[in-house]
């Protein structure tokens, strides 16, 4: 029996019968065979075992199940290309062929490898991370560097090149691969803005209306952002528009516990008159009446309007509600007058700012104002409807 530096002797000198060639060959894939069989059945369930029982949480991510799997693919491919040089003889086509291939598909192997890392060290970014930072575009450009110094090497390598003449002579193709790959770099370029500035998080509530976008943030990545709108439809929006055009985050509103109302209505003008002293008994009888203690008052006429008196009452109203923030700034105003009345501006932040919640405060405060108008003596100004003719053909025909 031939020891092993005779086998390698024969080798090198071409000796070695091809029978003898795939004899060793067969041994060789063998033994990586059963080396993959016990890291499937036995290494790697301890492996895991290990993993569970830490308490560091990143192992559970960076070393997850699909990593371990390609392990157990990475192995025979070490194994087989280690022994080569001692299964075949040297420059031969077979050995050539075989060692391009095998060395090509660890390269692959290895960058397929750090991908899996790279998308568990995000997974644990944004599973750990409260403000849900839009982190995966920048994982992604990551991995894409990878398999771009992955796919030279690969070729490289099955050429038998050096990778440093292909790097000087892609450099020929920046300006074509520039052009083909332009919304790849702009989405790149954008999502990493997106990240570093802290513009967009997954669950913000963000809106772009050129682009009928107006939901909640379900996934950022490289190409696209990815929107659940309101009517539960998905519409998704490249990156780098969210940096071009302008839109709206109203995260801001769910963070502070302020969401803003703002309302008009339009008080008819003649209705708008000096207050007479009944009319102001009247409104002091009913608790409606608020004095210039009640509210903060810059300008005390010597003669009220009824719709001073119902601003003020407004104001005083809102404070009163705990659901108002007493911290930001609320007030009721007159506005430029328009043909279709005198605009009043109701102007407050409430801090039930969940959708359904806001919805009822906001018309709950409505409900309330316009009930309690016509103690003022004042009218919503209201287009002429159908019914309002038809009463109009009534009092003629009498």
């Amino acid at each position: 029996m031939l020891s092993l530096d005779e086998w390698i002797a024969l080798l090198e000198t071409g000796k070695a019968t091809v029978e003898a060639q795939v004899i060793v060959t067969s041994c060789v894939v063998a033994v990586a065979l059963i080396v993959t069989f016990v890291y499937e059945n036995w290494l790697r369930k301890v492996i895991e075992k290990i993993i569970w029982r830490s308490r560091n949480t990143w192992d559970d991510y960076v070393f997850s199940d699909k990593l371990m799997r390609s392990l157990g693919y990475f192995i025979p491919l070490v194994i087989i290309y280690e022994a080569l040089p001692y299964s075949l003889v040297k420059g031969t086509f077979v050995y050539v062929v075989c060692y391009r291939v095998l060395l090509a598909s660890l390269i692959a192997m290895v960058a397929h490898c750090l991908g899996l890392i790279i998308s568990g060290v995000n997974d644990k970014i944004q599973a750990s991370d409260a403000t849900n930072r839009p982190t995966s575009g920048v994982f992604q450009m990551i991995k894409i560097i990878v398999w771009c110094f992955a796919a030279i090497l690969i070729i490289a390598a099955l050429a038998d090149k050096d990778p440093r003449t292909l790097l000087t002579g892609l450099t020929a193709f920046a300006a074509v691969l520039s052009l083909v790959f332009k919304d790849t770099i702009m989405g790149l370029v954008a999502g990493v803005q997106l990240a570093a500035y802290d513009m967009i998080h997954v669950g913000d509530w963000i809106a772009v209306d050129k682009y009928g976008i107006d939901g909640v943030v379900e996934e950022v990545t490289l190409n696209i952002v990815k929107v659940r709108n309101w009517d539960n439809t998905v519409g998704t929006i490249p990156p780098h528009l969210l940096m071009s055009e302008s839109f709206r985050n109203y995260s801001r509103i769910f963070q502070d516990k302020a969401r803003r109302i703002s309302l008009e209505f339009y008080i008819d003008f003649n209705s708008v008159r000096l207050c007479s002293s009944e009319l102001e008994e009247s409104l002091k009888e009913k608790g409606l009446y608020a004095s210039k203690d009640d509210v903060e008052c810059d300008v005390e006429e010597s003669r009220k309007v009824n719709l001073t008196l119902f601003s003020r009452y407004i104001e005083k109203f809102l404070n009163e509600q705990s659901f108002v923030r007493k911290d930001k700034f609320f007030l009721a105003r007159v506005k430029q007058p328009t043909p279709t009345g005198l605009p009043l501006e109701i102007y407050c932040y409430v801090d039930n700012v969940a959708w359904k919640h806001f919805e009822h405060t906001q018309s709950r405060v409505v409900e309330h104002l316009i009930a309690v108008m016509p103690e003022f003596e004042l009218r919503i100004f209201q287009s002429p409807a159908g019914m309002d003719f038809n009463a109009i053909g009534v009092k003629k025909g009498q």
